[in-house]
């Protein structure tokens, strides 16, 4: 008969035979599991029809305890770790941070915690998260692999990863329930400057080129305002210029303005400049203007039918840098009523014919005095600088011949050891050490290796600042340095350059901020256990009592009494690492009935304190 228990607890005979000649009789009673925590009680009673010659006797029935061995298990989130390592709560956008769910007590099933999150100032397409974790039988934790995704701003965001409000039987929420994550912005800011007005000088009537660089370049297009500004020119000796865009992935952008004919007969001036609004990741880099001469064209004879003389005016920029673009301008005196095609020839000097492209021909429009085309540059293998010969071609049509000069020869300027670098670090938050501060960056591939990077640093609120020398050395992209001898306590404000054969390149254009700290004292030890229910013979249950508030972290480790070598926590926790909050550890695998010696250290962002007094345990024998 069940008392508190319920049918389902348990399976019951309903007879127990006794053999002939015997004074008792034996029938097994199985008690069930069932979901919930409770001790239950069951009677075990005489039936009412005895057999013949069998009366009942007392007692008569018994009444059974059935001791449940279900335990109610806390459920907390335990920690995190992402990228850059170390830095709890914090990950690098589009890289995954690891979130432990921990199981205290662990179960001796399976069991799955339900997820969930919250924006702070991030947006949902910002990650992607499981909706649940599952915590295998008999284990402590289960993880959650949360993916942040690359966006176009350049803010650091923050999301909140809780545990759901539907726990499962046997799971309550411990503390705490809920841990707020960093995403760590990975976007910088580019330099944008004007690389070349172009031709300078430029004929009054002619086209200006307005050639702005961008670095490094952006994912998406950008357009960059621009403003002109009248020196000894008027505003109508020239036409509008307002923006110019650089398309996704490209280093340069182009746009173009006309020189306007005037009735006076001087030279003029006009600066170019860029405007004072530029978009969001942008930032002026130098020159941020130039200065261009519209030279007056009222002394050139004009038109008619008679013949003209056309001669190469110039190219620019001379020397040009090896992978970039020579503009080759044309000059025709006075201008065709039509259009011509003038034919070109290139000639090597000490470049050879992989080091440039090919070009057969300029065309000047009709009733203009200039014709420009471009030509690009090849990278290639050598450390020389080289030369080109642009001439008129020998062919030359009606009406037109040969001017002066008929060739001008350029340099190809090698990007390989004569050219600085031009790409410029992005920095992240650097990490505090005791005395130190790891120093992270980004940068792109550049025209040449890198050699070395340079790490400027100065205490905060001074002018003068030190510089480190770092390798050069990329993972993916990204660099690191540790700069040691710095004051505890002192904020440092950082800044890194590039380095190669030929010299350095721009500082990094936002400077970053850290403060070393001095490492936490060593925790103390105050109990090593073998756990009180499940895995006593192959696991240890280690406290401690935290030296600082301050602590970001522990590292835990242990061995067997006897023996040299440390062991650490698992893969999944890289270095032997734990949470901030945490003053407690579990180890398993280990070996039933054996001694371990067990000891435990606090750090405060890289900077590492002591290990603590060894502490000894032994695992409960099987």
């Amino acid at each position: 008969t069940a008392g508190s228990a319920e049918s389902g607890d348990y399976s019951a005979p309903s007879s127990v035979p006794i053999p002939a000649g015997a004074t008792s009789g034996t029938a097994t009673l199985q008690a069930l599991q069932d979901a919930d925590t409770d001790d239950e009680t069951l009677t075990v009673a005489l039936g009412t029809s005895l057999p013949a010659d069998l009366n009942a006797g007392s007692p008569n029935s018994v009444t059974v305890t059935i001791d449940d061995d279900e335990m109610v298990s806390t459920v907390s989130i335990t920690g995190t770790r992402g990228k850059p390592l170390g830095d709890e709560g914090v990950v690098w956008e589009g890289e995954t941070i690891v979130v432990f769910v921990g199981v205290s007590p662990p179960q001796p099933n399976r069991i799955t915690i339900p997820l969930e999150y919250a924006d702070v100032d991030s947006e949902s397409s910002d990650y992607s998260g499981p909706s649940s974790v599952t915590v295998e039988a008999g284990q402590s934790y289960g993880l959650a692999q949360i993916r942040t995704r690359h966006d176009s701003d350049a803010q650091n965001e923050h999301f909140t990863v809780s545990l759901g409000a539907n726990l499962p039987p046997l799971a309550a929420a411990g503390t705490p329930s809920a841990w707020t994550i960093t995403i760590e912005d990975d976007e910088f800011y580019s330099a944008v400057s004007i690389d070349a007005v172009l031709p300078d000088p430029v004929l009054e009537g002619e086209t200006i080129y307005v050639r702005l660089r961008m670095d490094p370049p952006k994912p998406v297009s950008v357009t960059i305002p621009v403003t002109l500004t009248a020196g000894s020119a008027e505003p109508g000796d020239y036409t509008t210029l307002t923006s110019i865009t650089i398309p996704a992935g490209q280093p340069q952008g182009v746009a173009t303005l006309r020189a306007n004919h005037d009735s006076d007969t001087d030279d003029e001036t006009l600066t170019v400049s860029l405007g004072d609004t530029l978009p969001h990741l942008v930032t002026a880099g130098t020159p941020n203007s130039w200065t261009i001469t519209i030279e007056d064209d009222e002394n050139i004879t004009g038109g008619g039918e008679s013949s003209s003389e056309v001669s190469i005016a110039r190219v620019q920029p001379d020397p040009v840098l090896e992978g970039e673009t020579a503009y080759v301008v044309l000059r025709i005196n006075p201008p065709r009523p039509g259009s011509v095609t003038i034919p070109v020839t290139l000639t090597a000097g000490s470049a050879e014919a992989g080091d440039y492209a090919s070009l057969t021909s300029i065309t000047i429009p009709a009733g203009q005095l200039e014709g420009v085309a471009t030509l690009r540059t090849n990278h290639d293998s050598d450390t020389d600088d080289e030369t080109l010969t642009v001439s008129l071609g020998d062919t030359l049509p009606d009406l037109v011949t040969a001017g002066t000069p008929n060739s001008v020869t350029f340099t190809i300027e090698d990007d390989d050891t004569t050219v600085t670098p031009r790409q410029t670090p992005a920095v992240f938050d650097p990490e505090p050490g005791n005395a130190s501060l790891l120093v992270t960056w980004y940068i792109r591939d550049d025209h040449s290796p890198y050699t070395a990077f340079d790490v400027g640093y100065r205490a905060k609120g001074t002018t003068s600042w030190s510089t480190a020398t770092a390798s050069a050395t990329l993972n993916e992209g990204r660099g690191s340095h540790t700069i040691s001898g710095l004051a505890n306590g002192t904020t440092y404000e950082v800044r890194v350059r590039a380095r190669n054969a030929a010299g350095t390149g721009p500082w990094s254009y936002r400077i970053e901020e850290g403060t070393p700290v001095a490492p936490p004292a060593a925790p103390t030890i105050s109990s090593v256990e073998p756990p009180t229910r499940h895995g006593a013979g192959t696991k240890l249950a280690v406290t401690w009592n935290a030296p600082s508030t301050a602590v970001t972290a522990y590292h835990l480790r242990w061995r067997q009494q006897g023996t040299s070598a440390w062991q650490r926590r698992g893969s999944l926790d890289g270095d032997n690492w734990l949470a901030n909050y945490r003053t407690g550890g579990q180890i398993s695998g280990l070996s039933p009935g054996t001694t371990y010696q067990v000891q435990v250290r606090a750090l405060i962002g890289n900077s590492t304190g002591p290990w603590s007094a060894t502490a000894t345990g032994t695992t409960s024998a099987n």
